[in-house]
């Protein structure tokens, strides 16, 4: 049984979980928002039926750092869609300053995880910035991007040092199948490891 975003609740009445997305603002763009929700449901009743966990509860007793970077310095509620699109906005519209901003927050980070390998994870627009820390040139293991916007920034090109996966929905409207062959090409030219998944 396959249950979709529209199997779970009506604008009426929501799902537990969607109404606790709403109430803490955890959507994100709206694309990928009815995954996380179907994904965070599924979660909860594995963790009702007793079934083991792919993860840990505590991160830093397996030995990781974990850092969540907030990249706009205030919170939006659910009434300021347009507010918090015009800070991501800002913020695509001057990829160098977001390129420094990242830096500046893998600087901060080091110290954190010392001697152990660091990688970063981003969502949607975390997913460009995960790529533009790629695209810098800096000295990470790995990035993971989520459906990731794929723009290149049109900064100086550098080699890629870290590992790169992509995941991306082949209908995401925000990325159309020629900016991910596009992604291909560019990391092939700066010698990335790479993977794109492609999901149709």
């Amino acid at each position: 049984k396959i249950t979709t975003i529209e199997g779970l609740g009506t604008p009426d009445k929501l799902h537990p979980m969607q109404a606790a997305f709403v109430k803490h603002d955890g959507y994100q763009c709206g694309y990928c928002t009815p995954g996380q929700i179907c994904a965070s449901v599924s979660v909860i009743e594995e963790i009702r039926a007793g079934m083991p966990s792919h993860v840990t509860a505590d991160l830093n007793a397996k030995g990781h750092s974990v850092l969540v970077a907030d990249l706009y310095g205030e919170r939006f509620g659910p009434d300021q869609r347009a507010e918090a699109s015009a800070a991501m906005g800002a913020l695509r519209d001057d990829r160098a300053s977001l390129r420094d901003l990242l830096t500046a927050v893998l600087d901060t980070f080091r110290p954190l995880a010392g001697e152990a390998p660091v990688v970063a994870i981003g969502f949607c627009f975390g997913g460009q910035c995960v790529l533009d820390l790629a695209r810098s040139g800096a000295d990470i293991a790995g990035v993971a991007s989520f459906h990731g916007l794929l723009d290149p920034p049109g900064l100086d090109a550098r080699p890629i040092k870290a590992r790169v996966i992509a995941f991306h929905g082949w209908a995401d409207p925000l990325a159309k199948p020629d900016s991910v062959v596009a992604l291909g090409e560019e990391l092939t030219a700066a010698g990335c490891d790479w993977q794109i998944l492609g999901l149709g």
